[in-house]
């Protein structure tokens, strides 16, 4: 893919007028791509006449598609590194615990407990995901504990299950907050969150476009994510 990417900017520099596509591959975790990545994307493709394959999974995972080299540069949750290429930090995506609002009346009328977790139905994203599990030990202090989980490997339909009441579960707030207004969504732990460090995985020695891919992405991050 190195050998690849060089060569098509070889070509693209002695050939101005070529009409022909560049192709990248990039490793995007769900969420980003459900949030903030298109928008920034959409901009890049069209002012470098350019087409994506993305490869989608966890933020902890997209950094195995790098190391097998299935993408060119990936976003992923991991900052260091593989040997021969650079990581840069995107920002930080914050997740809120929440439900619909008739789901917290039926499964935490008391609140967020140890106790209500273990009976109310969770929303994780796969088997991998372990956004949840975490959450749960930094506001509950628990590390093994075991409750009733749906998997729905889609963050659009991660949040459509949320809001039909089908189960409770940590929600990008980039998604989740305009809900809460409308009261069809609701914040179980109001003051907490689990934030996702993502970092920017790209080679060492970039193509130009590979570089103003980064810099967009970078941008984006800026603004939209938070710092």
């Amino acid at each position: 893919k190195r050998v690849h990417a060089l060569e098509e900017e070889f070509r693209r520099l002695q050939d101005s007028d070529d009409k022909e596509y560049l192709r990248l591959r990039l490793g995007v975790n769900a969420d980003s791509l459900a949030s903030w990545f298109l928008p920034v994307i959409a901009a890049f493709t069209q002012s470098e006449h350019a087409l994506v394959d993305l490869e989608v999974d966890n933020e902890d995972h997209t950094f195995k598609l790098m190391r097998q080299g299935a993408v060119h540069a990936c976003i992923s949750s991991r900052q260091r590194p593989l040997s021969g290429c650079e990581s840069v930090k995107l920002g930080t995506m914050q997740y809120l615990c929440v439900s619909s609002p008739e789901f917290e009346r039926r499964h935490f009328p008391d609140g967020f407990s140890k106790d209500s977790v273990r009976y109310a139905p969770a929303i994780l994203f796969n088997n991998k995901d372990r956004v949840h599990h975490r959450f749960l030990h930094k506001v509950l202090g628990v590390r093994q504990i075991s409750f009733p989980s749906h998997t729905v490997p889609s963050s659009e339909g991660f949040l459509r299950a949320a809001l039909d009441g089908m189960a409770y579960g940590l929600v990008p707030k980039l998604q989740a907050e305009r809900y809460f207004g409308r009261r069809q969504l609701v914040n179980l732990v109001d003051g907490e969150s689990s934030e996702v460090p993502l970092y920017y995985h790209y080679a060492r020695h970039e193509t130009s476009w590979e570089r103003r891919l980064r810099e967009a992405l970078i941008q984006g991050g800026v603004e939209l994510l938070d710092n």
